[in-house]
């Protein structure tokens, strides 16, 4: 525990005495992975099925573009895909989530490592169908935001963790359009070139 303690004591005051920079800006690429929850699916008993196994593992990748607006604030969009998770439902076949998005993103920093991280915009969400019922995609628009914290091991170097919220829909059997409602915690690394 005195190891644990002494290591953290280490960090914090290495990144206190790194020199204050501004909000990075320019072109970046991040990636993400963590848990995942699609919410609004059908019910074991509504398919028929003789199990359903949940798998909440996830994770997106993005590229955007950032603008700095003064030391604190910098504004930009990304385009990014996820996957969000599967269902299976044993014998009768899978149900998996993924989206492509586009995003405004916001990151107010309240120290020269650390910011807040704001993100809106639009998703395509997909649910991939390959059952005994029906095969095909559902797609549909739904909004997506997210909210966060950074950490910049460098100008150009961000590990952080962001929530996101897809607004789907309850999906049934006989309605071919709706998608489900993701929930996500992601740990992610971001570079800025």
């Amino acid at each position: 525990m005195k190891k644990v303690i002494t290591g953290l004591a280490c960090l914090l005051a290495i990144s206190l005495s790194i020199p204050s920079w501004a909000a990075p800006s320019g072109l970046y690429i991040e990636g993400t992975f963590g848990w995942v929850g699609q919410s609004g699916l059908p019910s074991q008993t509504a398919l028929s099925a003789t199990e359903k196994t949940d798998k909440h593992m996830g994770g997106r990748v993005a590229i955007g573009c950032s603008f700095e607006l003064d030391q604190q604030l910098s504004l930009g969009a990304e385009l990014g895909w996820g996957s969000y998770g599967r269902s299976d439902y044993g014998s009768v076949g899978p149900l998996d989530s993924s989206a492509i998005d586009l995003q405004a993103v916001g990151n107010f920093y309240i120290n020269p490592q650390v910011s807040l991280i704001g993100k809106l915009g639009l998703a395509y969400s997909s649910l991939k169908v390959n059952n005994a019922f029906t095969d095909g995609n559902r797609d549909e628009f739904n909004v997506i935001f997210g909210v966060g914290m950074g950490y910049d091991i460098s100008q150009n170097l961000q590990f952080n963790v962001i929530y996101s919220h897809i607004f789907g829909h309850d999906v049934n059997i006989d309605n071919s359009s709706n998608t489900a409602t993701i929930n996500a915690v992601l740990l992610g690394i971001k570079y800025t070139f």
